[in-house]
């Protein structure tokens, strides 16, 4: 079995932050706002994505044993930020550390990943597309982010087709307390 579309390596975010976010997400008419509520580990930033194709198989095998030297860890939302000239809105981590640690490690499996222009920079997506309307700049604006601490315990593989925003989940890991 191969991947159909590109994969991201993810941690997906639990409830009831999850749901936070995703309302936060339908509230800003975000079209993605389905997807999976996560902080992507390979395929946003850093390292691109799997390509399609990809043998699931064997992408599982090659980053079990790096998934097996990582933890569980707390974390927390500081803040929203956007990427510089987009309109592209998302919550930040308060600390990156250990999302960079995993970021390097996994980038640096024999898995190949397609490359991809920016630089990796750890966040929970809340909205990407045309520039935000006056009502939403304001709910933005006045937005309390969820800072309760949660622990990120999966890491995920999804394939994403970016046309239809179809979603598959391919596999999971639970990271070790």
């Amino acid at each position: 079995m191969k991947t159909r579309f590109p994969a991201y390596v993810v941690l997906d975010i639990p409830q009831p932050i999850r749901s936070a976010v995703s309302n936060i997400r339908k509230r800003l008419r975000y079209p993605a706002a389905s997807l999976p509520v996560e902080i992507t580990i390979a395929g946003s930033s850093g390292v691109g994505p799997i390509p399609a194709g990809y043998s699931i198989p064997t992408l599982v095998r090659q980053l079990g044993p790096i998934v097996e030297t990582h933890r569980a860890f707390r974390t927390r939302f500081s803040g929203i930020g956007s990427f510089r000239d987009t309109h592209n809105y998302y919550l930040s981590p308060e600390d990156r550390t250990p999302f960079d640690e995993m970021h390097q490690s996994v980038g640096q499996s024999v898995v190949g990943f397609s490359p991809i222009q920016w630089p990796y920079t750890p966040h929970c997506t809340l909205r990407t597309g045309n520039e935000l309307d006056l009502e939403d700049k304001d709910f933005l604006n006045s937005l309390r982010v969820p800072t309760s601490a949660f622990t990120l315990d999966t890491l995920s593989i999804y394939q994403l087709d970016d046309a239809s925003l179809q979603c598959d989940f391919i596999h999971q890991w639970q990271l070790v307390q």
